[in-house]
């Protein structure tokens, strides 16, 4: 096994430095005897290469050191590109250097050396073959395609759902619930057919109290008890004359 196959974590990434009104583009790759760093200035088309060899490596965690110890320098590299934490120093001079984790109490710094034209343009030539052969995997899309997923429906409540989309099925309000307004207790309770008749009872009630009562009719006078619309009769009391006449 290689050194520098505990450097995994390094190998094939890819990052954009924003620095002043300079834009810089940073990529890390791994190969079985360096770890190299390219960075390439935009509006210029410039391009600085650095590497560091076993050698540099050893100088910083030890000879000795174990993969355990140099996988996880190599992870806190990378998670220094990843985050962005990079800083290109001295670009106008030939000292530049692209600082890793400038912010921590042991910035790495990786010294860089320009690449003249040629070389600048097979580096960029053969970066841009390797995107292409990635493309070709998603039907030659320079940029992977992302699927926007549906929204899922506002509305509380949907009737049917439709075929190939997500919706939540609700059912629909029982009367007692609109009558009465929503239930403050959304799990049901052990006790539901209680609540249900008393629910049904309270709207009888209320159904009984909005019903007219109907007021019985005026008794007339000298009404019949029998029929209150029609008069009573009236009876004439018939004398008998008596035995002696």
């Amino acid at each position: 096994m290689s050194f520098f196959s505990n450097f995994a974590a390094l190998d094939e990434l890819i990052q954009v430095i924003y620095q002043n009104i300079e834009k810089y583009v940073v990529i890390s790759d791994v190969s079985d005897d360096n770890w190299t760093i390219h960075v390439g200035q935009a509006e210029q088309g410039r391009w600085w290469l650095g590497q560091w060899t076993e050698a540099d490596v050893t100088k910083l965690v030890g000879s000795n050191a174990s993969d355990i110890l140099l996988e996880t320098f190599a992870e806190k590299l990378a998670d220094s590109i990843v985050k962005g934490e990079l800083y290109v120093q001295n670009p106008d001079s030939s000292d530049i250097s692209l600082v890793l984790a400038p912010s921590s109490k042991k910035p790495m710094n990786v010294p860089l050396a320009e690449m003249d034209a040629a070389q600048a343009a097979v580096y960029t030539t053969r970066t841009l073959i390797e995107i292409a052969l990635n493309a070709q995997k998603r039907k030659c899309q320079l940029n992977p395609m992302v699927f926007a997923t549906d929204p899922l429906p506002t509305s509380s409540y949907s009737a049917r759902p439709t075929a190939g989309r997500y919706h939540s099925i609700v059912s629909p309000p029982t009367f007692s619930q609109v009558f009465s307004g929503p239930s403050k207790k959304p799990n049901p309770s052990k006790n539901d057919a209680e609540s249900s008749t008393s629910e049904a009872a309270d709207l009888e009630r209320k159904r009984k109290d909005l019903l007219p009562v109907a007021k019985p009719p005026r008794a007339v006078k000298g009404a019949s008890l029998a029929n209150p619309n029609k008069k009573a009769r009236k009876y004439q009391a018939i004398e008998f004359g008596s035995d002696d006449e």
